[in-house]
């Protein structure tokens, strides 16, 4: 491996920051982005783009804590994360981590990126299929891009027949956002996916160039509904076109924890609420919403419909940022859904939203009344109707939270901010 051009630098070669986290290897000043595995090392952009690692496999340090922490979406793992990359630790500790974390994941996660269908043969280079935790597969973007072939149905029923009766799996990722298959080829993924006894952990990334059906929802919720252990569903569905009913979804209600990534401008957003609302048992609630181009002011007051019914609910996100329909309205609507549940996680980003003073009081009135709370996640930067009035209103009300351990804020952009506002 060619030398890398270093920084001037008298830190350690590995070294954590308590406000910025992990460091490049190399590059002592800069902040590491990724995880060469290759050559187990923690990079830089600039190192991971050089030459040097050409052909080596590489995985976003972000994604491999999360990994780590795959779970992440409760508190506790939440803050175990932030824990990791923030606490100021000793060099020895630090390599030890490192090199734990490298091998956790070669242990533990087993990652295949697809461009087209020839290239499914990687999975037979894996492991032991009775080895293998827990399996990502995803398309590439790059065939799409440069309008090369991509995985189609042959390389979806050879993913589900690579798959099939794998009795060790116990978290799965597939990602066909870049593949042109169609409801014949995943009509077997549905069907090898129901194979799988001890599966606890689901994600399915559809869209683009895939071509989904509401009858591939059909076999995916037939396939899912066998799988007893399944804990947590998570759902990519903001790139599907022209689904209108996912009310299917609905014969998954026993689901403890779901992940939703919507577009709520398309028309099957109505049937995916009623699926949240049938979530009687659902204890954990993650939803992203894209950027919607024209205001739907009864979007929010619909998710919140189905929110007031989940009466478990202990962990609740909502990522809807770039999203100027999200006004005060809608905010009470979901502080009235949120009231009176045993929430000890709320995540909510409303960044660039038409939030308001009269919304952010509702908010931490609402707030305050959640004995359990641990951990408080706001992103209001550039809500531009927030002043700073409204933020001293809030930073009262914080004070009241006994419970709280772990806060984080993002007030940029917020109108007349003072630096003793939150003193």
């Amino acid at each position: 491996m060619k030398q890398h051009p270093r920084e001037p630098s008298n830190s350690s070669p590995v070294k954590v920051d308590t406000e910025k986290g992990w460091f490049c290897h190399f590059h002592h000043q800069t902040q590491a982005q990724f995880i060469c595995t290759e050559e187990s090392l923690i990079l830089c952009e600039q190192c991971i783009l050089s030459r040097e690692h050409d052909g080596h496999e590489k995985r976003s340090l972000k994604d491999c804590i999360k990994f780590l922490f795959r779970d992440y979406a409760t508190p506790e793992k939440s803050s175990a994360e932030r824990r990791l990359l923030e606490s100021p630790i000793s060099e020895a500790q630090q390599k030890n981590i490192q090199e734990q974390t490298i091998k956790e994941l070669n242990d533990f996660v087993k990652v295949v990126v697809l461009e087209n269908d020839s290239e499914v043969e990687k999975l037979e280079s894996l492991p032991s299929k009775a080895d293998i935790n827990s399996l990502e597969i995803t398309t590439s973007a790059t065939s799409a891009l440069l309008g090369l072939s991509q995985v189609t149905d042959t390389g979806a029923k050879r993913i589900a027949a690579y798959i099939k009766n794998m009795t060790s799996l116990n978290n799965l990722e597939i990602s066909l956002r870049y593949s042109t298959a169609t409801e014949v080829g995943i009509n077997e993924l549905a069907a090898s996916i129901a194979t799988l006894p001890e599966l606890a952990y689901l994600k399915l990334d559809f869209g683009l160039d895939c071509v989904v059906t509401e009858g591939v929802f059909k076999s995916l919720a037939a396939a899912i509904s066998k799988l007893n252990v399944l804990e947590h569903l998570a759902l990519s569905l903001k790139h599907l076109k022209g689904i209108e009913n996912l009310k299917i979804l609905s014969e998954l209600k026993y689901l403890k924890r779901v992940t939703l990534d919507l577009d709520w401008n398309e028309p099957y957003f109505e049937s995916v609420i009623e699926f949240l609302s049938s979530l009687e048992r659902v204890q954990n609630l993650a939803v992203r919403i894209d950027e919607v181009k024209t205001p739907q002011k009864s979007r929010l007051e619909l998710l919140a419909s189905a929110v007031v019914k989940l009466q478990h609910l202990g962990y609740f996100r909502l990522d809807a940022p770039h999203n100027k329909s999200i006004t005060d309205s809608g905010i009470d609507a979901l502080a009235f859904a949120l009231k009176g549940k045993p929430l000890v996680g709320l995540k909510l980003d409303f960044l660039y939203s038409s939030l308001s003073n009269a919304g952010l009081n509702t908010l931490i009135t609402v707030v305050q009344t959640m004995p359990n709370l641990s951990e408080l996640y706001l992103n209001i930067a550039a809500c531009t109707n927030i002043s700073n009035r409204g933020l001293l209103a809030f930073a009262a009300g914080l004070r009241n939270l006994k419970s709280l351990h772990d806060l984080y804020l993002q007030i940029t952009g917020c109108a007349n901010i003072q630096d003793t506002t939150f003193q």
